[in-house]
């Protein structure tokens, strides 16, 4: 399985997802909402598995909207959490 090193995923919209890439370098691709997508739990979960498989990834995150993509992380990194 090829790896997805260096790849960002985010539920914000890809043309801030895309500056940020630029601007940090670090990133060879994204995967983001657009104006018809959000790409938030389930649907990321969703991207996860088609680019990924089961359980292919890690995933860091901060907000219980990501709980369903955290349960099938291989590892899951809570990341500047949410209140509440």
């Amino acid at each position: 399985m090829p790896t997805d090193a260096g790849l960002s995923w985010t539920a914000a919209n890809e043309r801030h997802a895309e500056a940020i890439a630029l601007h940090l370098g670090i990133f060879h691709d994204i995967v983001a909402s657009n104006a018809t997508v959000n790409l938030s739990a389930g649907r990321k979960l969703e991207r996860f598995r088609e680019r990924c498989g089961d359980d292919g990834f890690d995933y860091a995150a901060n907000a219980m909207v990501d709980l369903p993509v955290w349960e099938r992380a291989g590892e899951a990194l809570l990341v500047n959490p949410e209140g509440g």
